[in-house]
């Protein structure tokens, strides 16, 4: 083995236990001060019974397993391990000779997460070891995740965890949701301000604000690819090559394209581009969708870094693997670094070595979209309503606050409206609650359908639905609640083969500039007057009077 000096990142998953396993002394004591150097904390076994009976004790974050050893060999240790639940989340880099492929072969089918040739440079060894271990980050981000999807479908998610899952989310409805109503809202400002050039000015600031802010959103937003999994080994699953995989391979050597093509030529599900600069590669990507980039190092108009910079503006979704050249382990580790997936020397591609690339850098894009999805989905779930995908109360209390505070600070007027559908007991009990879960789906859609896109509309609770238009007086918001209230009450929700009609009691609020009122009195005000249409019997919209 060829020790180096230890290279100056020295924060490379700092305190974190690697399990070396080799029959070589000399070997395991070279690769533990190696580790070591680099913050890395290490555990030795001599053997595969020793390295059995260490996880009983101790789970590593990482193993480095040799194939050939007396007693349990490595490729045996491996199925034991992987078949484990307990263990098979363990990345392993199985430690192989120099061109002794039919073990590499056997290690990978085994489960190992990727090999290492003897004698191997410190650089390709620690480069290795933080691609493995960022996947499995991956797989236990993912596991997490998907676990507080759970506990949310169990119950109603805390404020402050509210908070933080949106932090987390990145781009959501609710933050879009914001500066769409401020641009909209001002756009119909500024046609009642024409002749008033400083209201106009300050609706013109208003509106480039919130259309900086949504653009600024926009660009979180990453492309969706959906793929196929299979089981592998078990529990665990990978991409499954069988799907159809489109490659842009950016070489400019002919001879070197020459052999990537036909390593992958006689897989068909494949299909293989080619681009021979930075610029071509960039054009590509504009007119084309691509599931992997192979990227050469050495371009006519730039490197490999350069390529990963304008890659990773408007297409970081997609998977690059560097193809380096003999002694470039140290480049490849900092285009790790910079967000390349994998690398791989050109002088060992072959069929397995690039598949295997391929596989591992594809799976660690799914995991990707899988956490960000499952991100997306948590916040969703926690200020939208399931049954009618309108929002929920949640949310809904905290626009009316942030409208009621604009409508003040812009002197506009706001009416804010409580809707219930009547006699809604009776529908349950004469035809069940998944009639009146129809139901209250029909009436969301109606009523969804029936707004602007200023307005908000939401489920309340139970039967209740609220509703805010802005930028409206008394009598334009009264002819609307009416113009609600006869939609309803014209609607048959079909179910099973029967009909159900229902009505609604409409209470309004208005919100008046010149007489400021709190979004909770608002509120209130709005349920007294559905109580006043209630007691007069149904079917009716009330205005709140004082």
């Amino acid at each position: 083995m060829d020790i180096k000096p230890t290279v100056q990142n020295q924060t490379i998953n700092q305190g974190k236990t690697i399990l070396v396993v080799d029959d070589s002394l000399t070997i395991r004591m070279q690769v533990k001060d190696l580790l070591e150097e680099n913050n890395f904390k290490v555990i030795l076994a001599e053997n595969g019974e020793k390295c059995l009976e260490i996880l009983e004790t101790l789970i590593p974050y990482a193993i480095l397993l040799d194939i050939i050893m007396p007693g349990i060999d490595g490729v045996e240790v491996c199925k034991k391990i992987k078949g484990d639940a307990k263990y098979e989340s363990i990345p392993i880099i199985m430690l192989t000779a120099q061109g002794n492929t039919e073990n590499k072969v056997k290690g990978l089918n085994a489960g190992a997460d990727d090999y290492l040739t003897k004698p191997f440079e410190i650089e390709e060894l620690l480069a290795r070891l933080k691609a493995v271990l960022r996947t499995k980050t991956l797989y236990e981000e993912l596991k997490s995740a998907n676990h507080k999807i759970m506990e949310q479908q169990k119950s109603v998610i805390e404020e402050e965890r509210l908070k933080v899952l949106l932090q987390m989310a990145g781009a959501t409805a609710h933050e879009l949701n914001q500066p769409l109503m401020i641009l909209l809202g001002n756009i119909e400002l500024m046609h009642v301000s024409m002749d008033e050039p400083e209201a106009l000015a300050e609706c013109m600031s208003e509106v480039a604000k919130a259309g900086n802010r949504i653009a600024d959103i926009i660009k979180k937003i990453k492309t969706v690819r959906d793929v196929e999994v299979k089981p592998y080994l078990g529990k665990s699953k990978i991409i499954n090559l069988h799907q159809k995989v489109k490659i842009l391979s950016v070489e400019d050597t002919n001879e070197d394209f020459q052999k990537i093509s036909d390593i992958l030529k006689p897989h068909d599900q494949i299909s293989l581009s080619r681009a021979i600069s930075v610029e071509e590669c960039i054009l590509e990507l504009e007119q084309n969708k691509y599931d992997l980039i192979l990227l050469d190092h050495l371009l006519p108009d730039g490197d490999g870094f350069d390529c990963l910079d304008n890659i990773g503006k408007k297409w970081a979704s997609i998977p690059v693997i560097l193809c380096t050249g003999h002694g470039d382990e140290v480049l490849a580790s900092q285009a790790i670094q910079s967000g390349a997936s994998d690398y791989i020397p050109k002088a060992m591609l072959s069929d397995t070595s690039l598949l295997r690339a391929i596989e591992n850098a594809l799976e660690k894009a799914r995991l990707k979209t899988e956490i960000r999805l499952a991100k997306e989905k948590m916040v969703e779930m926690s200020i939208k309503d399931e049954l009618t995908d309108l929002y929920n109360r949640r949310y809904f209390m905290e626009a009316v606050k942030s409208e009621v505070t604009r409508a003040r600070r812009y002197k506009t007027e706001l009416v804010f409206c409580m809707m219930d559908i009547d006699y809604f007991k009776k529908v349950n009990d004469t035809y069940g609650h998944f009639a009146g879960d129809a139901v209250l789906k029909d009436m969301g859609k109606i009523l969804k359908d029936s707004i602007r896109q200023t307005d908000l509309i939401c489920r309340y609770g139970g039967e209740e639905f609220g509703i805010i238009l802005t930028c409206i007086n008394r009598e334009e918001a009264r002819n609307v609640c009416e113009k609600f209230r006869e939609k309803v009450s014209l609607h048959r929700t079909k179910y099973d083969s029967i009909g159900i009609k229902v009505t609604i009691s409409i209470g309004m609020a208005c919100y008046d500039p010149a007489n400021h009122v709190t979004h909770n009195t608002l509120i209130e005000n709005a349920d007294k007057a559905l109580y006043q249409a209630k007691n007069s019997g149904r079917n009716q919209v009330k205005i709140y009077q004082e």
